[in-house]
C-alpha cells in the first residue's frame, strides 16, 4: 500500500503557539487509524492541518494523490453553527456535495449511505430534528448515545 498522508517535522497550532510539535510518521492508504488525547492535546488541529483549513507554523503535511477537498471533516458540535437551520439528515447528506455537485440529486444509494452513516452514530429516528435539537453537549464530546429526548 501507499503512503495516503506523510508528516515532516510538521508544527501546527493558532497565532504561533504550537498545540502539535514536530510531528513525523506516515499513514498508508486504507489504515484505520484512531486519534486519541485529552482535551487540548492538539487533534482538532491535527485535522484541521489535515483538511488544509490551518496552514503549519513549520514542516509540511504530504497527502500524495489527495487534495485537501477530497478528505471530509466534521468539526467539533462546539464549531458547528447549531442555530442554522438545517436538519439531521441533510446535514450528513451534504457529505455527498463533492460527488452530487451543486444541483445533483440523491439517488438511492445516495440514500442508503446518509442513512448507514446516521444509524453508525446513534442517530436513527432523529433524521427531521434540527441539528440544534439533535444531540446535546455530551454527545458532542463523544457520546452519541446519549441524545435530546
Amino acid at each position: 500500500m501507499g503512503c495516503a498522508l506523510q508528516f515532516r517535522n510538521v508544527t501546527l497550532g493558532y497565532d504561533r503557539h504550537p498545540a502539535v510539535h514536530h510531528l513525523d510518521g506516515k499513514i498508508d492508504t486504507g489504515a484505520l487509524v484512531a486519534v486519541v488525547g485529552p482535551n487540548g492535546a492538539g487533534k482538532s488541529t491535527l485535522f484541521k492541518g489535515i483538511v488544509g483549513s490551518l496552514k503549519p507554523l513549520a514542516g509540511r503535511i504530504e497527502r500524495g494523490a489527495l487534495l485537501p477537498q477530497d478528505i471530509a471533516y466534521l468539526p467539533q458540535a462546539a464549531e458547528i453553527d447549531r442555530s442554522f437551520p438545517i436538519n439531521v439528515y441533510d446535514l450528513v447528506a451534504m457529505g455527498l456535495w463533492r460527488r452530487a455537485g451543486s444541483f445533483g440529486g440523491i439517488g438511492g444509494r445516495a440514500r442508503t449511505a446518509i442513512e448507514q452513516a446516521i444509524a453508525a452514530v446513534g442517530l436513527t429516528g432523529f433524521e427531521d430534528r434540527a441539528i440544534a435539537h439533535a444531540v446535546r453537549a455530551p454527545a458532542a464530546a463523544g457520546r452519541p448515545h446519549d441524545r435530546a429526548g
